[in-house]
């Protein structure tokens, strides 16, 4: 039997199309690849502000090839690349987001945490002792509606006071009052016959304070000291975040307002001031 040529063109076609459904049948997976790659950004860091650390997703897998890296670093900056370097100038605790990328499209993320310090304060603690020397302390500022001078410094974790005043009674500072004296953190103290006397004690109103130990709180005052030398001088060591529900937290870089006051010749507590006023202070 004869066939014309368009039967036979016919009959091309016909085994073209045929051997190219069995190609997709036979290979769609080199075809359709829809399996997103698996990021791994690796374990969380914590380092100092300003201090250089490497993030590394060179741990991400895929059936294929992982083509892009890009690393969104909770500060609203980005980078690209598996492995790249990074610092924070602020303290805090960042979200570190990987997004990788293969060759099909397909996409995979994972995170870490990195967390931002302040470095400790290089320079020697001060020395409770109830004696303030000269440098002792990085920050002293004197109020001049008491004379009293406050002076401070801290670490990330402790601050350290003194409070200096031209009388012989009691010297109290309130710590980021919210309103007069409502919701400061005091610390109040005295001399007598040459021992030291400390409370710690909140504001539980605008004109009156009482100790934390009567209100289910804690004394948290980790250290103590005091002279009167020619006029009274307390130094204390308290921690910047006690725990406590009595106390506010305080945070490095902070600034607050500081209550201070002071009685010229009583040791008690409940004897109203002679001064008062106020100092504002930024933490380091």
């Amino acid at each position: 039997m004869s066939r014309s040529p368009q039967t036979f063109i016919a009959l091309a076609a016909v085994l073209v199309v045929a051997a190219a459904a069995y190609t997709l049948m036979s290979r769609p997976s080199e075809l359709l690849d829809t399996t997103p790659p698996v990021a791994d950004a690796g374990p969380d860091v914590s380092m100092l502000v300003g201090e250089s650390f490497t993030l590394d997703g060179g741990g991400s897998v895929d059936d294929g090839v992982v083509s892009s890296f890009e690393w969104s670093l909770g500060d609203g900056s980005t980078k690209t690349g598996s492995t790249v370097t990074h610092s924070y100038g602020e303290a805090g605790v960042y979200t570190v987001t990987l997004t990788v990328t293969d060759g099909a499209g397909n996409v995979g993320q994972d995170t870490l945490t990195v967390t931002a310090s302040e470095p400790e304060p290089r320079f020697p603690a001060p020395t409770v002792d109830g004696s303030v020397s000269a440098g002792e302390y990085l920050h002293s500022v004197q109020d001049p509606s008491t004379g009293m001078r406050l002076s401070w410094s801290n670490n990330a974790t402790h601050l350290y006071v003194a409070l200096e005043s031209g009388g012989s009674g009691w010297v109290a500072a309130g710590f980021d009052p919210v309103q007069s004296m409502r919701g400061a953190n005091f610390i109040i103290g005295y001399v007598s016959s040459g021992t030291t006397f400390i409370s710690d004690e909140s504001g539980v109103s605008n004109f009156a304070h009482s100790p934390d130990t009567s209100l289910g709180g804690t004394n948290d005052v980790l250290a103590y000291a005091g002279t009167e030398p020619t006029g009274t001088v307390i130094e204390f060591l308290i921690p910047m975040d006690s725990g406590d529900a009595m106390d506010k937290p305080l945070l490095p870089g902070g600034i607050y307002t500081v209550l201070v006051s002071y009685n010229v010749s009583s040791d008690n507590f409940t004897t109203i001031h002679t001064a008062r006023g106020s100092i504002t202070v930024q933490l380091d």
